[in-house]
C-alpha cells in the first residue's frame, strides 16, 4: 500500500473494527462490522503519518 499523501511505501499500523448500522430488512436490524487496516508511513518529511 503506498501512502496517499508521498507515495512511499506504508506499513501496516494495525486494525480497528468499524460498525455501520442500517435500516431494518424484513423487519430485522442490519448491522455490518468490519476489520479496517491502519497504514503509518514512515517517511520521516511526510505530513501525514498514520492513515
Amino acid at each position: 500500500m503506498g501512502c496517499t499523501s508521498c507515495g512511499v511505501v506504508a506499513h501496516s499500523h494495525g486494525r480497528s473494527d468499524v460498525t455501520l448500522v442500517d435500516a431494518p430488512c424484513f423487519d430485522r436490524p442490519v448491522g455490518l462490522i468490519w476489520r479496517k487496516r491502519t497504514w503509518r508511513c514512515e517517511e520521516p518529511s511526510c505530513p501525514t503519518k498514520v492513515h
